[in-house]
């Protein structure tokens, strides 16, 4: 039973970091003066300036970022499954082998790991078409029960190029972990686009941006929570985890986030809002045919929200962030005939300053 409390813990991971560049909560906001917006003038009429990489080529940038994610689990409940008879030794039984489970689990409660991102203008055309990649380093401290020494560090590589208008094409994600860039390769080029922009993957959502203080911009964007579960079971569980949960059907995860220019702090960077919400999905697990352990497990999410801040240079590369996410999702598992079910809540902070 403690293995399925890990496998649960496992799977609510990706869906805590499945979050978009959040905004900072009211009366944190960095105190900005407002600026009026620089405009750009056409024969037809006057337009606001929008927010560009300008960054020479060659240009580099290192970031070290600190996150904090914390998870309690509450309402654990034990029972017979639906047509099932167990008996109460058994269901007893159980409990106490949850409780042990969940106080093992216990430093999974306040995680705190680094990591680094360097960031680098590869190139620009002729057309102004900007090349820009990302690669960040992340340490992952060792679960519970794991069986390695000392933190893994799992690394991505994001290459984009954005067109003077802001606009993000020709996308690639690589991971020095074969079954992660594997997955990765498996999405269609919008599937990943869409990915990328709810995960707050890159730091271009703002690039065309109008530099109207006070103007928002909201964008709803829709994953295919489906195929990324399916991807994330196979680079997350492994062999065991394709095994106890085969089959896998997930409603689509659909995001809006509201990016809001702020002006420019004493400094002169740009300071940009996110914040965003997400709408209730589920997903339901079952386990392959044939398997050993036969099971059943639905995750529903009931409510994720995240928001936070982040500083652009005037050349348009990224100066600070700051993030903060928080999530309840409610957990059943069905399992020899018997059911057990929790909530789970979960909050993450980060920040990520230029070195």
């Amino acid at each position: 039973m403690n293995k399925l409390l890990m496998t649960v813990l496992l799977l609510a991971a990706p869906c805590a970091a499945a979050q978009t560049i959040p905004a900072v909560p009211p009366g944190q906001m960095p105190s900005v003066a407002p600026v009026a917006a620089p405009v750009q003038t056409t024969a037809d009429q006057t337009v606001p300036a929008t927010f560009k990489l300008s960054a020479p080529v060659g240009s580099t940038l290192e970031l070290t970022s600190t996150t904090t994610t914390r998870m309690s689990i509450s309402d654990v409940q034990v029972a017979a499954a639906p047509g099932s008879k167990v008996s109460a030794a058994k269901l007893n039984e159980i409990r106490r082998s949850m409780t042990a489970g969940l106080n093992k689990a216990s430093s999974l409660q306040a995680m705190t790991f680094s990591g680094k991102t360097f960031v680098k203008v590869a190139g620009r055309d002729a057309a102004g078409n900007t090349t820009l990649i990302a690669t960040t380093s992340q340490n992952l401290p060792k679960a519970p029960g794991a069986s390695r020494a000392g933190p893994q560090t799992i690394t991505m590589k994001v290459t984009e190029v954005i067109s003077p208008e802001g606009k993000l094409t020709n996308l690639k994600v690589e991971s020095d972990n074969s079954q992660l860039t594997a997955m990765f390769k498996s999405l269609s080029a919008d599937k990943l686009n869409s990915v990328v922009e709810q995960q707050g993957g890159t730091f271009t959502g703002v690039y065309g941006a109008p530099l109207v203080p006070g103007m928002p911009q909201t964008k709803t964007t829709k994953v295919d929570a489906q195929s990324l579960l399916s991807g994330l079971l196979t680079s997350v569980a492994g062999p065991q985890g394709q095994q106890m949960f085969g089959q896998v059907q997930a409603t689509p995860m659909t995001a809006t986030v509201t990016t809001t220019y702020k002006g420019t702090d004493a400094q002169g960077r740009h300071i940009f809002a996110t914040r965003s919400a997400y709408n209730p999905w589920q997903v339901s697990l079952q386990a392959a045919a044939g398997s050993k352990t036969p099971m059943q497990m639905k995750l529903q999410l009931a409510d994720m929200k995240s928001g936070g801040t982040t500083l652009y240079r005037a050349d348009g590369l990224p100066s600070s962030m700051q993030q903060s996410s928080d999530m309840n999702m409610k957990v059943t598992m069905i399992v020899e005939g018997i059911q057990i079910s929790m909530t789970m809540t979960m909050n993450q902070q980060m920040t990520m300053q230029a070195r």
